[in-house]
């Protein structure tokens, strides 16, 4: 343990740089494998997906969705979910993917609704 009260204003400094240093490369990491995940093409299963309360995708009605953990963060986007599932409805057409900054759509959960289909 650290007596914080003991240590000089350059010593916090050093070791707040070193925890920041670690976790944005850790972060860098995380970003990377969710990056070769997206880019390998191996779809998601249900269990891995957020999905939309109601919204549909307009070309094929599936649920919107988006990955769990960093992939969302890489992805930044709900995406049909036919696509991410690789449902044969999701490989051809265009579908629908709304950015989180432009677009708030309600997740799965809070009034009991989801598109989450029944496979």
């Amino acid at each position: 343990m650290f007596d914080l009260k003991q240590m000089s204003k350059k010593e916090l400094l050093e070791i707040e740089k070193s925890v920041c240093d670690e976790l944005n490369e850790r972060a860098l990491v995380e970003r990377q494998e969710a990056k070769k995940r997206l880019d390998s093409g191996v779809p998601f299963g249900p269990d891995e997906l957020i999905f939309a309360a109601a919204t549909r995708c307009r070309a094929c009605s599936a649920g919107l969705a988006y990955p769990v953990g960093p992939c969302a963060i890489v992805l930044m986007s709900w995406v049909c979910s036919s696509v991410l599932l690789d449902l044969p409805e999701g490989r051809t057409g265009e579908h629908d993917k709304y950015p989180f900054a432009f677009w708030s759509i309600e997740a799965e959960g809070k009034l009991g609704q989801t598109t989450r289909p029944k496979l």
